[in-house]
């Protein structure tokens, strides 16, 4: 989020036919952006009674007023000059044609605000020291966007650049982020022509700084001391987020990554015990590790099925039945012993496991032993 924050000012450094700004443009571009940063970075560390990010916005249009820069504006972009909203329905045709059209950027835009402002979340609580509670501002963010349709108005969420501008001024509880849409509203109410001749170049360089400050540094030191998995993701993350400006489909990436990596580890983690009773003819096999679809190829190569045994007991105390292909597996070695007149007993299964298997009983046959011992009676066996 930082370094896009921090790419994305530099497209104020163009003109509106899009290139790149030269001569004494651009050096009054750099001298103005240099005086809004300077005033973000140092005066908080003197005095945090005035908003840093104010000042240097109210300085850069002074000077830019006074000495006629005649500089890129937020006028020259656009204007924020708007009315109250009014009540209002789409006036979209309610069909399965209109829902596949608008479903897929529904689903991206809605991806992209919620993780932006889980960031946002996870930014504060590590800034003040808090707990934020994600799914209460995801539910509220959905409620709001939801109303915010009927009013012709766009959909929102909480961002990383406001929030870190807010936090340095010294806005540390909720009631500074609602004081801030206040302010946004009457801005746009009555403010706008103000508003629309500030210079770029001032919220250029407070942004600057609030990626500086965005960005999580300690990331570098602790880039070498984690897993390469982990190191590629990280790379992997920033590069995709970069290149294609997409963070919900860079945040996908690292998460299918990361599950990919989790199933290949927890794979390696299943191991089978196996134990032979001569007395009572009984083959018992520990499974330790969870059995899940990435551990179901171990699991099944770990029984020998050409013992001589009247019972087979898997016991399941170090172990847990994960998922629909850790039954199937289970199905798998119980059928194949049943072929063979061998009798298959599952012990010390937790609830859940009782229930997942209990669930699927019409595809398969298993003996479950109730309130199991760690080796079974001989009334058991008969």
């Amino acid at each position: 989020m930082a370094i896009i924050i921090f790419l994305s000012q530099f497209n104020q450094f163009k003109t509106a036919a899009g290139a790149w700004l030269s001569g004494t443009l651009l050096i009054i571009m750099l001298i103005l952006v240099g005086i809004s940063a300077a005033i973000m970075y140092f005066l908080p560390r003197f005095t945090n009674k005035v908003p840093s990010g104010l000042v240097a916005i109210v300085v850069v249009a002074v000077i830019n007023f006074v000495f006629m820069l005649n500089t890129k504006t937020i006028g020259d972009i656009a204007s924020i000059s708007s009315g109250l909203p009014s009540f209002h329905i789409p006036m979209v045709p309610l069909t399965f044609e209109s829902l596949a059209i608008v479903l897929p950027y529904a689903i991206l835009m809605a991806s992209v605000g919620l993780i932006e402002t889980l960031l946002t979340v996870n930014v504060v609580d590590e800034m003040i020291n808090t707990r934020g509670r994600a799914n209460r501002e995801s539910i509220g963010q959905g409620v709001a966007n939801l109303l915010c349709g009927f009013f012709q108005g766009m959909g929102g969420c909480a961002m990383v650049g406001q929030t870190m501008v807010n936090l340095e001024s010294g806005g540390l509880k909720r009631l500074s982020g609602v004081i801030a849409g206040i302010s946004i509203f009457v801005i746009i109410i009555f403010g706008s022509s103000i508003v629309d001749i500030i210079p770029m170049a001032a919220l250029v360089g407070v942004m600057f700084i609030v990626a500086i400050n965005t960005f999580k540094w300690s990331s570098w030191r602790m880039l070498k001391h984690v897993p390469r998995v982990d190191q590629a993701v990280m790379v992997i993350v920033t590069v995709v987020t970069v290149v294609l400006n997409n963070l919900a489909i860079a945040v996908l990436i690292g998460v299918i990554i990361s599950a990919l990596n989790m199933a290949w580890e927890g794979s390696k983690r299943v191991s089978v015990v196996p134990s032979f009773d001569e007395k009572n003819n009984v083959q018992y096999y520990e499974i330790k590790g969870p059995l899940f679809f990435a551990s179901t190829a171990n699991f099944k190569l770990a029984f020998d099925f050409n013992l001589n045994a009247d019972v087979v007991v898997i016991n399941f105390l170090n172990s847990r039945i994960v998922d629909q292909s850790a039954i199937v597996a289970i199905d798998e070695v119980s059928n194949r012993y049943r072929e063979k007149g061998i009798k298959v007993l599952l012990s010390h299964l937790s609830s859940d496991c009782y229930e997942l298997l209990d669930g699927a009983n019409e595809f398969m046959e298993v003996d479950i032993l109730e309130n199991p011992y760690y080796r079974i009676p001989s009334n058991e066996l008969d």
